[in-house]
């Protein structure tokens, strides 16, 4: 083995051995195919598998890990990455949900889970305890909840609890069972335009942004009025652009707002909504879910499929997922997979493949040894023995020095190296250098 000194902190060894590679990129750079299973490896999961339901309306993740998943025939799923724990109805109300048909998941800053049923209320659920605590309408009392049936769950930002029902406006959790209650007001600008509520998101600490099947509200918190806002103007009825379904603020500041007719990029200043269409000026479909991932893309599930549109391009494209039928729900775990929900196909786990970068150059003659140094660039030595740095953030390859061996006379005469490797060996500091 021959041993020599090239730069200061390490040594470089040349060995025999045989190499044949694909470098994994250290900044996790994209692969050069865009498709989604170049991207992606992924897993179908159906009954089989002990999901029960694929008739989901909402995921979401605990404080562990878990996934949640919200159904509306079935209860509630529960999976670790290996079984799947069904949460039922119970006569018990501490032991189990109020309903069955439980579409809708929240999870808040306690790490408590709330459970919004389709005719049984809502449920509280405590992982650390593993009680739940029900919320039911009661007709004769005014600070209960509005509806059983519920629709939408929002925690904001001052620590209130939000809960949007399918035809009694929406509902303000007081604490000690209590609620308190903005409907449809009776003249314009005084409470909702609508008493269907699809989704709730922050605006600041005095207002929030509420999706209904009659257009956009800003809510004031303090006095419960509203501004509406509407996709189509000339549209009077709760149909089409103007049932607002899903709403997404993107770290970029894009607000984007799903209708029954696609989604909209919204500006607030102004109240205008822009069309998103792809780039043949098609339409998107009624928007069933919407997200923005850990990289920023925007990803739309649509009634004609899986669309994504990245920051920076203004263009929307089509996904070729293979599964366009029945699709429902997105969402993105701390791990970064994807899950996607067919009501037709079942529940599909998109799980991130490593990112290859494929350095292709005629410089490096093949074959070639690699290593990773300390700062996460790679150092290359080709078959000539030359040595080379690939500069992950520039994504540029540099020489860094001629064939180490031009002075042997016996590699002079045979110009390669059969099968080379590089490691590094960092030395410590000299007493004369601390």
């Amino acid at each position: 083995m021959l041993k020599m000194t090239t730069f200061p902190s390490f040594f470089l060894h040349v060995l025999y051995v045989s190499f044949l590679f694909f470098l994994l990129s250290a900044k996790g750079y994209s692969a050069a195919s865009d498709t989604l299973t170049n991207d992606y490896s992924i897993d179908q999961f159906t009954a089989t598998d002990g999901f029960v339901s694929s008739e989901i309306y909402s995921i979401i993740q605990d404080q562990q890990g878990f996934i949640w998943f919200g159904t509306a025939e079935n209860g509630v799923m529960r999976y670790d990455g290996k079984n799947v724990k069904l949460y039922e109805a119970s006569s018990d109300a501490v032991k189990g949900l109020s309903h069955n048909d439980a579409g809708n998941l929240m999870l808040d800053k306690n790490g408590n889970i709330w459970v919004g049923t389709w005719g049984g209320g809502v449920n509280k659920y405590s992982p650390t305890t593993g009680k739940f605590q029900r919320f039911l309408h009661d007709p004769d009392n005014v600070n209960s909840i509005s509806s059983n049936r519920v629709q939408s769950l929002f925690h904001d930002k001052t620590g209130d609890i939000w809960l949007g029902t399918y035809n009694k406006g929406l509902n303000r959790y007081l604490g000690n069972g209590k609620f308190q209650r903005v409907q449809r007001g009776e003249d314009s600008q005084v409470g909702l335009s609508h008493n269907r509520i699809w989704d709730i998101i922050d605006n600041d600490e005095k207002t929030l942004w509420v999706a209904t099947s009659y257009g956009l509200n800003l809510l004031n918190k303090d006095t419960l009025t509203a501004t509406y806002y509407f996709p189509d103007k000339s549209n009077k009825t709760a149909t089409g652009a103007n049932e607002v379904r899903s709403l997404l603020l993107a770290s970029d500041g894009r607000f984007y707002v799903a209708t029954q007719e696609g989604p909209f990029l919204f500006l607030p200043e102004n109240g205008v909504f822009i069309p998103q269409l792809t780039k043949n000026g098609k339409t998107l479909g009624q928007v069933n879910s919407m997200i923005e991932d850990h990289e920023g893309t925007v990803w739309f599930v649509t009634t004609n499929g899986l669309f994504k549109r990245s920051q920076s391009d203004n263009e929307v494209q089509k996904t070729d997922f293979g599964f366009d039928n029945g699709l429902r729900i997105i969402f993105e775990d701390h791990t970064h997979t994807k899950w996607i929900t067919s009501e037709v196909h079942g529940i599909f786990k998109l799980s991130p493949r490593r990112k290859v970068k494929i350095i292709d150059s005629e410089l490096l003659v093949a074959p070639n040894g690699i290593e990773l140094d300390e700062n996460g660039d790679v150092l290359i030595v080709n078959a000539k023995a030359e040595v080379y740095k690939w500069k992950t953030d520039e994504q540029r390859l540099h020489r860094v020095s001629n064939s180490v061996f031009s002075s042997f006379d016996d590699y002079a005469e045979n110009g390669v190296i059969e099968r080379p490797i590089i490691c590094l060996l960092y030395t410590s500091p000299s007493p004369r250098d601390s």
